[in-house]
């Protein structure tokens, strides 16, 4: 769970996508972050908000059923990824 750390703006434009993938790569069940809506919020000097689409499209491309949570908030979004049951019984 990450809530609100990738809002902060980073010298690495690259970093919300790494660290997601870096995320994804170690959990074993799934993970969840919430971001700022860029539909609702102007990026600034020290947070940075996205655009839901784009963060679904590459979500998608870890977990094809990775869906977002909107709606709480005006301005916030949530993303839900599940790693399927690898455990054998």
């Amino acid at each position: 769970i990450a809530c609100g750390s990738l809002n902060y703006r980073s010298s690495n434009s690259l970093h919300p996508w790494q660290t997601i993938r870096r995320m994804w790569e170690v959990v074993q069940r799934g993970v969840v972050f919430n971001l700022l809506d860029a539909a609702h919020f102007d990026s600034d000097e020290v947070l940075c908000a996205y655009a839901q689409e784009e963060v679904l499209q590459f979500c998608r491309q870890l977990d094809p059923d990775a869906r977002i949570v909107a709606g709480y908030l005006l301005d916030d979004f949530t993303v839900v990824m599940h790693k399927p049951n690898t455990q054998e019984n």
